[in-house]
């Protein structure tokens, strides 16, 4: 669809929203909840990336002898000090796990559009207040994962939506529903 087409038939320009479905097993019963999700803009979510947890370095001798083929692909012919992130930093793995909390936590937040109450009663506003509900409920990272997943499915295009949507000639759109899984 085009540009003019697309804003003139939808009131809501792109703000992008689905549903994300969890799976909730009650004994023998199994029930796909729906969670209404919106679109996060990537802009936000870059700019909570960057404050990512950077690894700590180390200097490590590098032997081109020992192996040759590292020592090719990065263009050493001698034995050389060389500055590393590590990666296996215990410290660093901490701190990842915590930053990666908490942006599904903005994510998931920011992205859920269903009305929540908190344990108090209280509707739930700020996107800590949304991911605190969703913990409250009983929700278990399995479930805050795919919340998160979906919102970020809302905009980005998967190789199977490029290859169903887009055309192969850019002057003709075909515009689609997805599969409901």
């Amino acid at each position: 669809i085009d540009l003019e087409d697309f804003v003139s038939a939808t009131s809501d320009g792109f703000e992008s929203y689905g549903f994300a479905h969890l799976k909730i097993t009650k004994g023998e019963q199994v029930f796909a909840v729906r969670v209404k999700v919106g679109s996060v803009p990537h802009e936000e979510i870059e700019r909570l990336r960057k404050h990512a947890p950077r690894p700590p370095s180390v200097a490590r001798w590098f032997d081109p002898t020992q192996d040759r083929e590292a020592a090719a692909q990065l263009g050493i012919q001698s034995k050389q000090k060389l500055i590393l992130p590590d990666y296996s930093n215990t410290d660093y793995l901490d701190q990842l796990q915590a930053f990666n909390t908490k942006l599904q936590g903005e994510i998931v937040g920011r992205g859920v559009l269903s009305k929540l109450l908190l344990k108090d009663g209280t509707v739930a506003q700020t996107s800590e207040q949304k991911y605190q509900a969703l913990q409250e409920m009983g929700l278990s990272l399995t479930h805050l994962a795919e919340i998160s997943t979906e919102v970020l499915r809302l905009t980005d295009w998967s190789d199977e939506e490029r290859t169903r949507f887009l055309p192969d000639d850019s002057d003709s759109a075909r515009t689609s529903t997805p599969a409901r899984r």
